[in-house]
């Protein structure tokens, strides 16, 4: 393990199978192991059979950091082309059309941000994996606050969900989509809207490696899931879902809003779709491996 000093810029990230990358002044100095070893949408992507530790730092130092500037000064918030059902995307046309006000969302450089405008929903966090340690970059702060943006605490880049959503609601937001990877944050946040009268649509991400009682209290409170590598999300979400996007790596629309949402998505999405009924969830032979709890 790497020791951290304070005082130097440094980001943890999770990606590729949840696999733990540490970024020190804009150098990947710790990779390590994947909790999954493959992964069918990266097989499609990039041909790759099976997550390894150099293919992981050379796809975060040379195309994240070299090439876009991620988690450092140079981070540019251009759009990328864009994943068909997103959390991101979701929250990018649910903003365009009303249905949100706000996304309060993480970013390298930031951490929890404030953002009302759909663009840069989408530029902020269309090109980022899990982010969970980011350090304040002053450059990048002040981008995002010139274009609207609010950042939590810009003297620490401090990544609080729940904070996120107070300071949002303080601001006059009526209607806001959260992401979140932690189910007590997710409470918390629906314990905030039924005290305030807004309202909250909870993205719940990063989701690899909950455990079932997670999963459980994960169901009982957020708006769409994603089933990442994870048995129980397909399994026991799947159940109570009413609407599945994908297959291979399932979103679960697990409330009205939440599939108000994801369909409204499906309206901006240019491609051909197929929409019709099923008992969920629906497997495919082409998942990660191994799936988690």
């Amino acid at each position: 393990m790497v020791r951290l000093d304070e005082s130097d810029n440094i980001h943890v990230i999770e990606l590729a199978g949840k696999t733990r990358v540490v970024i020190k002044n804009g150098k990947v100095i710790e990779v390590g192991e994947p909790i999954v070893k493959s992964c069918p949408l990266w097989r499609d992507y990039f041909g790759l059979e099976e997550f390894t530790k150099e293919f992981i730092h050379d796809r975060v130092q040379r195309i994240m950091i070299d090439k876009r500037g991620l988690f450092t000064e140079r981070r540019s918030f251009e759009l990328l082309p864009e994943v068909d059902f997103g959390v991101s995307e979701i929250m990018m046309n649910g903003c365009e059309d009303g249905l949100l006000d706000v996304a309060v969302e993480v970013s390298d450089c930031a951490g929890t941000v404030i953002v009302p405008d759909p663009e840069l929903i989408e530029g902020i966090a269309g090109q980022i994996p899990g982010v969970i340690r980011a350090s304040p970059i002053k450059k990048v702060i002040d981008e995002l606050e010139a274009r609207g943006a609010l950042v939590l605490d810009p003297a620490t880049a401090k990544i609080d969900q729940v904070e996120g959503v107070r300071r949002a609601i303080e601001l006059g937001y009526r209607k806001i989509g959260v992401s979140v990877i932690d189910a007590g944050d997710a409470k918390r946040i629906r314990e905030i809207e039924r005290d305030t009268g807004v309202h909250v649509v909870i993205f719940a991400v990063h989701t690899t490696g909950l455990n079932r009682e997670e999963v459980e209290e994960m169901v009982a409170h957020v708006d769409v899931i994603t089933a990442c590598a994870s048995e129980t999300i397909r399994e026991f979400a799947g159940k109570h879902a009413l609407v599945q996007i994908g297959v291979k790596i399932p979103l679960f629309a697990l409330t009205f809003r939440g599939k108000e949402l994801v369909l409204n998505r499906a309206k901006h999405v240019s491609k051909k779709l197929i929409i019709q009924g099923s008992d969920l969830p629906v497997r495919s032979h082409e998942e990660p491996h191994p799936l988690s709890e």
